[in-house]
């Protein structure tokens, strides 16, 4: 198969907007272009044998084909130790290796592992793009500054590939099919110049501009072999004799033309799953899956810049049921660590009885994540979010509908502004004036001395009066001016002035 046959648009399209024709095509010779863009390339080269998550301590390769001739399409550290390749005949591979697992290739699950990439990918640059069947190219020319410069940046996408524990290749070049060029050839090769182009691209093989075998084959008896044997010829003579597209190909490859990319739009919702090599009802097998599911989804929420809810974590069994597992949060959950920590209260608790087959994990309950980070007092949300983590963590302990907390109403009367409801939502603390701890159930009658309200000894107001008139509607008015007093003690209190009853009156006391 050509590799032209793997890019998702059609190379050889005229439309202007996917490509921009070199003012300088006609010229004899093959000159690069000034272009300004920078591309990385991650290539998964061993992308289908990873999706199937097979055993890694044994030799697997991964097959397709018809029953006339399976090849082998992808295989592991351990068998190509044993001599096996891809495109071998499986017989062939058995010949070399007897105890061999042999898997059939999955591509919902390839297409799965390359969508949790590039949405891990979006966390470098908003512009990412599926390339090719097992490669992600990243537009990173105005993520450069952001990441502290181009060495920098390439050294947190191989950390980063190392600890998703992807076997990778990496390449960098000012155009994206250049820079994927290069990764398949496993050169780990960083061109930010487009004028060396030419020269890195010079020994790769001439299949690379090739539309099918019959093309590369006249090329090949031509003495064509690299790139660099096409870009030594005449354009016109190469137009000529293996046509136009040829050129255009060599020409995105140098930064020439500028390549529109099909931009990649992460799922509106996430799903993940991960089958058990054998069925299993060993907690312990299972928390390392889920911990990788969080971690996807964590990797998703980053580069969508949104965050969790709620949460479903499924235990798939033999006999088509599951367990399903709910976890909420209070306070908008976006780092694995953090969901795992209630995941686990619920796992800590549950005795599988009948094999798991395999565990799903999907998110039912995202929102945007911005809203979050804009406020102006970053310490106040920090509490926020440990009181709302301690809140979560005891109901995951205790079971939903166990923890009720206080919700505020639209209603200005103290005695109902609040409700005791079972809510994950954080309510938040209205502006008002101040408001004490304890408020009595029945306001206490205040004796008044040389006409001031008394308790405890004549009382000294320390706030202005703050005037509530409200519930005319359903039977319950009140009209009361509040305000904060404090006694010879010093105890502050919350009292009003009834101008209904025309007295005064105790309804809090402040901690």
């Amino acid at each position: 198969m050509s590799d032209l046959s793997v890019i998702h648009h059609d190379p050889d399209s005229e439309d202007a907007a996917f490509i921009h024709e070199s003012p300088d095509s006609s010229d004899a010779r093959f000159r690069v272009g000034e272009s300004s863009e920078l591309w990385l390339c991650i290539d998964l080269p061993r992308l289908s044998v990873e999706a199937l998550n097979t055993d890694r301590t044994r030799s697997s390769v991964v097959v397709q084909g018809k029953a006339v001739r399976v090849e082998v399409l992808a295989c592991n550290r351990i068998a190509e130790a044993g001599g096996i390749r891809s495109g071998m005949s499986l017989e062939a591979a058995l010949s070399l290796q007897q105890e061999l697992d042999i898997y059939e290739r999955d591509p919902g699950a390839e297409q799965r592992k390359l969508d949790r990439l590039a949405d891990w990918s979006l966390g470098f640059s908003d512009r990412v793009a599926l390339y090719g069947d097992h490669s992600v190219v990243i537009a990173i020319w105005g993520s450069l500054r952001f990441f502290g410069g181009l060495s920098s940046l390439h050294r947190k996408v191989v950390a980063g590939l190392d600890e998703l524990g992807f076997e990778h290749e990496v390449a960098i070049a000012a155009s994206p099919r250049a820079a994927f060029w290069l990764a398949l050839e496993s050169t780990g090769r960083i061109i930010q110049d487009p004028r060396q182009l030419a020269s890195a691209l010079h020994d790769l093989p001439v299949s690379r501009v090739a539309r099918d075998e019959r093309h590369l084959g006249r090329m090949q008896r031509s003495g064509i072999r690299t790139l660099g044997d096409l870009m030594r010829l005449p354009r016109d003579g190469v137009a000529r004799r293996f046509g136009a597209s040829t050129l255009r190909v060599l020409d995105l490859a140098l930064a020439r033309r500028s390549e529109a990319v099909s931009r990649y739009k992460p799922a509106e919702s996430f799903l993940g799953e991960r089958t058990f090599y054998l069925p299993t009802r060993d907690l312990g097998l299972v928390r390392p899956a889920a911990r990788a599911l969080l971690e996807d989804l964590g990797r998703y929420l980053a580069g969508r810049q949104m965050a969790a809810r709620l949460f479903h974590c499924d235990l798939m069994r033999d006999s088509q049921d599951l367990i399903r597992i709910e976890v909420g949060c209070r306070y908008p959950a976006y780092k694995a660590d953090q969901m795992m920590l209630l995941l686990e209260e619920h796992l800590s608790r549950l005795q599988l009885e009948t094999d798991v087959t395999s565990i799903a994990l999907s998110c039912v309950d995202i929102q945007p994540l911005d809203s979050q980070q804009a406020e102006l007092f970053p310490e106040r949300m920090s509490t926020v979010r440990s009181c709302s983590g301690l809140l979560d963590q005891l109901e995951a302990r205790l079971g939903p509908g166990v923890l009720k907390q206080l919700s505020v109403c639209q209603d200005y009367r103290p005695e109902k502004a609040s409700l005791d409801t079972v809510s994950r939502a954080w309510c938040g603390i209205p502006d008002l004036p101040p408001r004490p701890f304890f408020l009595l159930e029945n306001p206490e009658p205040l004796d008044i001395h040389e006409g001031r309200p008394c308790w405890h000894g004549p009382l000294d107001r320390l706030t202005p009066v703050e005037r509530i008139e409200q519930g005319w509607w359903d039977g319950c008015d009140i009209r009361r001016d509040y305000c904060v007093a404090e006694n010879p003690e010093g105890s502050r209190l919350w009292i009003y002035h009834d101008r209904v009853f025309r007295g005064w009156f105790l309804h809090g006391l402040f901690a």
